[in-house]
């Protein structure tokens, strides 16, 4: 629920008739005792009676503030500010309450500039800028009726110059008393009121909710779309992230754990703080597992699979068939497919996929290995074990075209059509097209 910070009248509350200074004293009373919901309805009755000033929503914001609703404290504070900008008071406490609000947005530096000029316009309010506008703009007539009645021409020049400067005066007034008054009437300001609202990507209560503002966050409404309300939120970075303040430490964790594939920083959060329940000894052994096997594995001088040795135990092992080859894109492959303990053969691994894309090239896979442990004479037949994807289509078109020197070897490709437990309805075309060419002898 977002709290428009829009304000309904300007006149001091502790000035008005007889009864609202009765309210007035009524609920400075109940706020004294300790009494801030009793004083909160006075307040508001203040209010309803058409009556605003800072000292009112000052007060209001430390009532609601003493009653632990942080939004509604932010929300008056704004509106007391926006009425008595150079009040110090208002700001600190403004400054203070927005210290529990959950949300940390990091607001974007405003030009130099413009910065003070609005601290010169704060300097006072609308009304006293009018004054002060007026007294000028007298001060310049007044030099005007000098300049033309003037007997001597030194009191004439005087009146000219007095003249010229009290007009430029003001003017600017005039400007800082026109900007004041549109801050004060501007109510494209908003602040959350409620515990949480989430953040919707279309104004429809089915779409996709985008993050979640707490209470207290203030943001700049856009637009209206009926009881929806378009916002914006300026921080410094694109990727806005509406969580709790971490430990330096905790987030280096995370953000270095969410580097890993299929690891967000959600996960990673969890795997950091699992992590922290272990023991310093386990936590250090999986840190030198890790490093270790950095820094030390290394790559078959055959198959380039990975290995502890020169020769990965697959190819040092004789019981494999040594005449056959399944030729597979990673590593993670060749474990997949011993899983399943059905083939028996060696692996040759490509170290990945020819993707232009990705500046990947025939020259960056070990394609040329494989030609070499071909050539050798061994190899009678090869599997192309590689994706289904126009990249590995690719592939496996440039690698036939490598092996053509080779009449008498055999090339076979791993089969592709509907898997086990799939239903024919929801396979796309592709698939039953190589199911259907790929289709085997049923046995009698």
């Amino acid at each position: 629920m977002l709290a428009a910070l829009l304000m309904v009248a300007l006149q001091p509350a502790v000035a008005q008739p007889t009864s609202a200074e009765t309210l007035w004293e009524r609920g400075n009373t109940l706020y004294a005792a300790g009494d801030y919901n009793g004083a909160l309805a006075v307040y508001d009755s203040i209010q309803k009676e058409g009556w605003a000033s800072a000292k009112l929503f000052y007060n209001m914001g430390n009532a609601y503030f003493k009653g632990g609703q942080f939004g509604e404290a932010i929300l008056h504070y704004h509106k007391a500010q926006k009425l008595a900008p150079a009040d110090d008071d208002v700001a600190y406490n403004l400054a203070y309450a927005n210290s529990f609000v959950k949300d940390k947005i990091e607001v974007v530096p405003e030009f130099f500039l413009k910065v003070w000029l609005s601290k010169v316009g704060n300097l006072m309010s609308s009304n006293a800028w009018a004054v002060c506008s007026l007294v000028a703009l007298a001060l310049t007539l007044i030099a005007g009726l000098v300049y033309v009645l003037g007997a001597k021409r030194s009191v004439r020049k005087g009146g000219f110059v007095v003249g010229i400067v009290c007009g430029v005066l003001t003017l600017v007034m005039v400007a800082f008393g026109g900007a004041e008054r549109r801050d004060v009437l501007d109510c494209s300001e908003a602040v959350v009121v409620s515990s949480a609202a989430a953040v919707k990507s279309s104004p429809d209560r089915t779409s996709k909710d985008i993050f979640i503002l707490h209470e207290g966050t203030t943001v700049k409404v856009l637009d209206t779309f009926g009881a929806w309300n378009e916002i914006r939120i300026c921080t410094q970075h694109p990727n806005y992230n509406p969580q709790h303040p971490m430990s330096r430490l905790l987030n280096d964790a995370v953000g270095e754990l969410a580097k890993l594939p299929s690891v967000g920083r959600r996960t990673a959060l969890r795997l950091a703080l699992h992590l922290l329940h272990h023991e310093p000894e386990e936590v250090a052994a999986l840190a030198e597992a890790l490093t270790t096997f950095r820094n030390e594995v290394r790559y078959c001088s055959r198959c380039n699979n990975l290995s502890d040795e020169e020769v990965c135990p697959i190819c040092a092992d004789p019981r494999r068939d040594r005449t056959t080859v399944c030729v597979v894109e990673h590593v993670g492959d060749v474990l997949s497919i011993e899983n399943t303990n059905q083939y028996n053969g060696l692996y040759h691994v490509l170290g990945g996929i020819i993707s232009p894309m990705q500046g990947i090239g025939p020259g960056d896979l070990k394609i040329d290995l494989l030609v070499e442990n071909i050539a050798r004479g061994e190899i009678k037949e090869v599997i192309l074990a590689i994706g289904a994807t126009v990249e590995g289509e690719t592939t496996l078109f440039y690698i036939m075209r490598r092996l053509a020197q080779f009449p008498d070897l055999k090339i076979t490709k791993i089969a592709r059509g509907i898997g086990v437990g799939d239903e024919i309805e929801y396979a796309n075309e592709l698939t039953i097209a190589h199911a259907l060419h790929n289709r085997t002898e049923v046995a009698k």
